[in-house]
């Protein structure tokens, strides 16, 4: 469960909020408030239940909070009780967050409202609780009893922050020199408070800095797996050493926010607002679009479509063009009998292990446990780490489960002693392609120049070193994924400003997209010569061979190709899927279609090979070879080339033999094109299929 957490924000809405200082085009409020957003669409952002708001201002023309029986508590107002963030409530809140008429409200009462309000919610209950203090220090404050008050803030972990808007800053020497004598007393005043307090105090300037920072949700530590770390043979215990361990994730792949489908014209604000109480946030998610999924089966001999029931369905597996059905009974019982626990399989040197090898999420593994446990882990770890070597070790995270292979690396971090566990793959996960050899230049001077460019190219683009304008530096902890965090800004930018204008992406994502100009100009000359030695050509613009290759991958089609496709009729889609032979007319095109089936492989081969005879006995001699194009073409993708080659041998054989009319054009075409096919074709067609 993630942690809880509570935080008031307490505003000043005094009369000289609404001023303009210093030349500034912004009030102070708008300045406060533009923090305060920040902060709001954060949680909201980050949707966490644990996660609480409350809202209280002072210097206000009305009054509202629990004690204002008394005069010290006029003029303070809980505008937004304590509870989860709400959107639409909250945007009835800012409409209330303006300048009011009185300088009347002591900041110091209002601090206690929202002290009490927060003690009335958290109770007892363990809570994380912060009082975010927005105010530019100006009236009347009483300090004559902030030590008892700040004693009650201690006792009870309350974490008080004050953002004061033109404060002086003695961390940077800061100071403004004709700045009121009232104003200044009170941020004397509220420094030694908010100290006394244990919290933090900053000027806005300096918040203002981190407006807009990154959006990273802080995970808590939870343990995936607690057992144990075998080194040595199980069976024999004398030979065996057992280590307690638990295992946390270190690495996961953060993933945009996902959308969800919904009505957005079936009920009106009106409705929204007349069926759900005003307490009650607009359920937006009423109007979700539910998923009902039903499964039907077509009589072969009727044509006639039935439904079945989900409890009526078995898995099953193709076994060539078979279905095999294997009820979860049987598939239980083909669990392999494993035990939970990691087991050491054996060392290898560091340097063995290809890098492509530990691309994947990574975990650490800590011990668990008494000294002596603890010690004989960190005498592994050392261990690992002076013979400079990794673990080869078999995991299993369950009783039952499925093995996985891990690789395990010692890490030292902060005098510990830890291991990080990556999974490696088996053989059939690995593509072991073979592409041709790199070029060699034959002269050795072009070489020696070009290998001269390229070491000037790489030291001038050397990112550590003091030259490089990135700041900070380039590194993992200063990079952000473009695409979640440019999701989170438009989210939040559509829900506040639906009708403006899509600000532009934050400079922290832009920061490293392009090489600094600098360190370009410098390496330009090296540029020039490599480009020059190896005649380096500008790729040109994929042309599609058809709309279906250039849909997959993902190229722009006309409004009237997007209006065809949403407004093809059913029963054009149902005959299109429903082509179950190769078609003399259009051979490519119902051969292509077979071939979406996963279980019509070997009927499209057949039926395909058929027709190019027919065709060709008809003399239909150019629909011929475009369908023996295309047959040659898909043998390459599915590995069936040592198939087409004994068929075309066949078929040379049989035209050169007149079994089959036989013309020059069509047998020079079939020898030279449509020639048998070559290892060298099938391994460049395989590593590009593999990428898409």
């Amino acid at each position: 469960m993630s942690e809880k957490e509570c935080t008031v924000f307490v505003i000043d809405l005094g009369a000289d909020m609404g001023d303009c200082h210093h030349g500034r085009q912004r009030t102070d409020l708008e300045l406060a408030l533009s923090y305060f957003q920040d902060q709001i669409s954060r949680k909201l952002l980050l949707n966490r239940k644990t996660d609480v708001v409350g809202i209280v201002t002072f210097k206000c023309d009305e009054t509202k909070n629990d004690l204002a029986e008394q005069e010290a508590y006029w003029n303070i107002n809980v505008i937004y009780p304590i509870q989860t963030s709400l959107f639409t409530k909250l945007q009835a809140v800012k409409s209330r967050l303006v300048p009011n008429r009185t300088m009347q409200g002591d900041l110091i009462s209002a601090i206690v409202v929202s002290f009490d309000i927060i003690a009335r919610f958290c109770k007892k209950n363990k809570w994380r609780k912060n009082m975010i203090v927005l105010t530019g220090a100006r009236g009347i404050f009483d300090f004559s009893d902030f030590l008892g008050i700040s004693e009650q803030m201690v006792q009870h972990d309350v974490h008080l922050s004050l953002i004061g808007i033109d404060f002086d800053d003695p961390k940077t020497q800061t100071y403004e020199d004709s700045k009121d004598p009232e104003k200044k007393e009170n941020e004397l005043q509220l420094r030694q408070f908010v100290e006394s307090c244990n919290g933090t105090i900053i000027t806005f300037q300096e918040a203002e800095k981190h407006i807009g920072d990154p959006l990273v949700h802080r995970v808590r530590p939870v343990s995936v797996f607690k057992g144990s770390l075998t080194i040595g043979s199980d069976d024999i215990n004398e030979s065996s050493v057992t280590i307690h361990v638990e295992r946390y994730p270190r690495i996961r792949v953060t993933k945009p926010p996902t959308s969800t489908a919904f009505n957005a014209g079936s009920n009106t604000e009106d409705e929204h607002t007349e069926q759900f109480p005003s307490s009650q946030e607009k359920p937006w998610e009423s109007n979700a679009i539910s998923t009902v999924r039903s499964y039907v089966v077509r009589d072969s001999q009727t044509n006639e479509v039935f439904e079945v029931d989900r409890k009526d369905l078995e898995s099953g597996y193709s076994y060539g063009r078979t279905i095999v059905p294997i009820s979860r009974s049987d598939e239980d019982i083909l669990a392999l009998d494993t035990k939970a626990g990691y087991e050491v399989m054996g060392f290898i040197p560091k340097t063995s292990l290809p890098c492509y090898y530990t691309i994947s999420e990574s975990n650490i593994v800590i011990p668990r446990g008494d000294e002596t446990n603890k010690q004989k882990f960190s005498s592994f770890v050392q261990s690992l780490e002076r013979e400079h070597r990794y673990a080869l070790a078999r995991y299993v995270s369950k009783e039952r489960g499925p093995p996985t292979l891990l690789v395990l690396m010692p890490f030292v971090e902060s005098k510990k002693h830890y291991l990080v566990d990556v999974q490696l793959p088996f053989a059939e996960d690995v593509r072991p392609y073979q592409f041709p050899d790199l070029e060699e230049l034959s002269d050795p001077q072009e070489k020696q120049r070009l290998d001269e460019a390229m070491d000037h190219y790489v030291d001038n683009m050397d990112l550590d070193s003091s030259e490089c304008p990135f700041q900070p530096k380039f590194e993992p902890e200063n990079t952000y994924s473009a695409v979640p965090h440019r999701l989170l800004q438009v989210i939040a930018h559509f829900a506040e400003s639906p009708n403006e204008k899509l600000p532009s992406p934050p400079e922290y994502l832009l920061r490293y997209t392009t090489p600094p100009a600098k360190m370009l100009d410098k390496c330009a000359k090296d540029l020039d010569i490599i480009s020059e030695t190896l005649s380096v050509v500008q790729p040109s613009e994929p042309k599609y061979a058809s709309q279906e290759t250039a849909l997959d991958s993902g190229a722009p089609i006309s409004e009237q190709e997007i209006d065809e496709l949403l407004n093809a009729g059913i029963d054009e889609q149902e005959e299109k899927a429903l082509v179950l032979h190769v078609s003399e007319k259009d051979p490519v095109g119902t051969f292509t279609e077979i071939l979406k089936n996963p279980f019509g492989l070997e009927d499209a081969l057949s039926e395909m090979e058929g027709v190019v005879r027919r065709l060709i006995a008809k003399e239909q001699t150019d629909l011929a070879l475009s369908s023996l194009q295309a047959l040659r073409f898909h043998s390459i993708l599915e590995d069936e080339a040592d198939r087409y080659n004994r068929y075309i041998t066949q078929l040379q054989t049989d035209i050169s033999e007149s079994v089959l009319p036989r013309t020059n054009d069509t047998l020079s075409r079939i020898t030279s094109d449509l020639a048998p096919i070559q290892y060298e074709e099938l391994t460049k067609v395989r590593p590009h299929e593999s990428n898409k």
